[in-house]
């Protein structure tokens, strides 16, 4: 009972479906008028349910058709660009179209944050992002929604994948190795170290002979 309820859940109707049944609500209509559109009213409806009852089949007949992967830095810099990546295979038999919705922090205020894509059958793709903090403390990251449909685009199939994680913000160690580095330079031409450059080392003429 438990997981029929979540498969409940997770059916959502594509907007193909509400096209096919408007049309067969006019068909319908119109045959009050013209009686031998009633036939061909009865056979559309009767296409229009088996065709959803199909592609409902096709996408819950397994347990786990679609796998998704947050790849999250272990602390987000302050102030900084920061790239997160998610990993994304389809393992079902046919090819799909996508929409995958991170659950980021609150913090960002972000709710709109959706990637759309066409997996190939046994097709792995990896998307990324970036996120810039502005504050520090700890973020928690939710669920990844991937909303998947089939070639038949009658029934939609959502998967929350539960991927809860935190990390912390620190303050801006991206620009302190910068700063490091400028640093490390300095001291090295302040105790005799030059970088000296060559005759003949690159693709620039600097030096042309006689």
């Amino acid at each position: 009972m438990k997981k029929l309820k979540s498969y409940i859940n997770a059916l959502h109707l594509h907007p193909n479906f509400f096209l096919w049944g408007i049309g067969c609500v006019l068909l319908a209509f119109l045959s009050y008028y013209f009686k031998d559109l009633f036939v061909i009213a009865c056979i559309l409806i009767g296409v229009w349910l088996a065709l959803t009852l199909i592609d409902i089949f096709l996408l819950f007949r397994q347990e786990n058709y679609i796998l998704a992967k947050r790849d999250l830095p272990i602390k987000l810099s302050n102030g900084d660009e920061n790239p997160i990546f998610i990993t994304i295979e389809n393992q079902y038999p046919f090819d799909t179209n996508v929409e995958i919705v991170d659950e980021i922090p609150d913090q960002f205020q972000m709710r709109d944050l959706s990637f759309k894509l066409k997996l190939k059958s046994g097709e792995r793709k990896k998307i990324s992002y970036s996120l810039r903090p502005v504050k520090r403390g700890v973020y928690e990251f939710g669920n990844i929604n991937v909303i998947a449909h089939s070639p038949l685009r009658l029934a939609k199939r959502k998967y929350s994948l539960w991927y809860n994680e935190e990390t912390a913000v620190y303050p801006s160690f991206l620009q302190l190795r910068k700063y490091e580095i400028r640093a490390i330079n300095q001291n090295l031409s302040l105790i005799g170290v030059k970088k000296i450059r060559r005759v003949g080392n690159n693709k620039e003429f600097e030096k042309i002979r006689d």
